[in-house]
C-alpha cells in the first residue's frame, strides 16, 4: 500500500524545545520546595536551567541529534533530579526522529506515564518499528481513551460511538469551536485490530480562510471545507462558501470511514531506516480550544 509522507520543517522543533523548556521552568517555579532534593545528589536548578537554555540556543540548529544529545547529557549529569522523566520523553521523541526504536524505548521506559498524544504516537511508532505490533496498538488505543476521557470532560462536546465492521466510528460534534482548525465535527475511524485512525473533519480553517480572502477579497465569504486526515497525509476533500450540513454529511463520512476500515494503514518501514510514524497526530483526535 502507498503512503503518502509529509516533511516537518526543522523550524517546529526549536519551537517545540522553546514550549518544553517553558513548561519545565513554570514547574519549577510552582514546585521550588519539592525540587529541591536533587540538590543533595549534586546536581542543582542550575543544570537544569542550563539544558533548557540549550533547547533555545539560536546559535545551534535545533534537530533530533541536537536536542537526544544535549538531553542525554542532562541525563546522565543529573539521574535523580525530578525532571529526568520529562527529559526521557523529550529524548524518546528525538530518537524516533533519528530512527533508532530502541534507544526511542529505553527513553520512553524511563519517561514513566507519559499522557502528551504525540509523545505516545511517537513511542507507538518505535515499538512497531521494532516489530512489536501487539504493544504498537496497545499505545494507540491508550491514546483513544485519553482522547474519549478528555472529551466526557469537555463541556458542550459530543460524542456518539458507532460499532462497524472492522472497528468503530467516533462521531463527535463540538459546540464551541476552535479559531484556528474551526472544526464543528470530527468522525474518528479506529480498526479494532491493526491500523492506525483516520479521520473526517468538517469546519473552516484561519490559515486557507486567510489564503482565501487574499484571491477573492477581503469580503469574501469564509471557505467551508471537509479534510481526510491519515497519519501521513491530509487531503481536502471539498470546500464551499456556503455552510456544509453536519448532519447530511455524517452519514457519508460514516460510509467513507467503513471503506478505510476494511483496508486502514498499517505500520510501514521507510526505505532509508527512518520510522514511520504519524506527522499529523493532532489532527487525527480533535479536541476544542482549551
Amino acid at each position: 500500500m502507498a503512503v503518502k509522507k509529509s516533511v516537518t520543517k526543522d523550524r517546529l522543533w526549536r519551537w517545540t524545545a522553546a514550549i518544553i523548556a517553558t513548561v519545565v521552568t513554570s514547574l519549577i517555579g510552582l514546585y521550588p520546595e519539592h525540587l529541591a532534593f536533587g540538590e543533595a545528589a549534586g546536581c542543582s536548578l542550575n543544570d537544569v536551567s542550563d539544558w533548557q537554555n540549550q533547547l533555545m540556543d539560536p546559535d545551534e540548529e535545533i534537530d533530533p541529534p541536537y536536542i537526544l544529545e544535549v538531553t542525554e547529557a542532562f541525563i546522565l549529569r543529573c539521574p535523580d533530579r525530578p525532571e529526568i522523566k520529562e527529559a526521557s520523553r523529550i529524548a524518546g521523541v528525538a530518537a524516533v526522529r533519528m530512527g533508532d526504536a530502541k534507544r526511542a524505548l529505553a527513553h520512553f521506559d524511563k519517561a514513566g506515564w507519559i499522557r502528551d498524544q504525540r509523545s505516545l504516537f511517537a513511542q507507538a511508532a518505535a515499538f512497531l518499528a521494532t516489530g512489536d505490533t501487539e504493544m504498537g496498538w496497545v499505545i494507540r488505543d491508550e491514546i483513544l481513551a485519553n482522547w474519549l476521557l478528555d472529551l466526557s470532560r469537555t463541556p458542550l462536546t459530543t460524542v456518539d460511538t458507532i460499532e462497524v465492521q472492522g472497528g468503530h466510528i467516533y462521531a463527535v460534534n463540538f459546540t464551541k469551536i476552535d479559531a484556528e482548525t474551526g472544526i464543528r465535527a470530527a468522525w474518528v475511524a479506529v480498526p479494532d485490530g491493526p491500523g492506525w485512525p483516520a479521520t473526517l473533519s468538517v469546519g473552516s480553517d484561519a490559515f486557507s480562510n486567510a489564503i482565501h480572502k487574499m484571491r477573492a477579497g477581503a469580503d469574501a465569504a469564509p471557505l467551508r471545507q471537509i479534510h481526510l486526515h491519515r497519519c501521513f497525509e491530509r487531503k481536502v476533500l471539498a470546500q464551499s462558501p456556503v455552510e456544509i450540513s453536519v448532519n447530511q454529511f455524517g452519514q457519508t463520512a460514516q460510509l467513507a470511514l467503513q471503506a478505510y476500515l476494511a483496508d486502514p494503514d498499517l505500520y510501514e518501514p521507510l526505505a532509508n531506516g527512518r520510522i514511520n510514524q504519524c506527522l499529523m497526530a493532532g489532527k487525527l483526535f480533535p479536541r476544542p480550544p482549551r
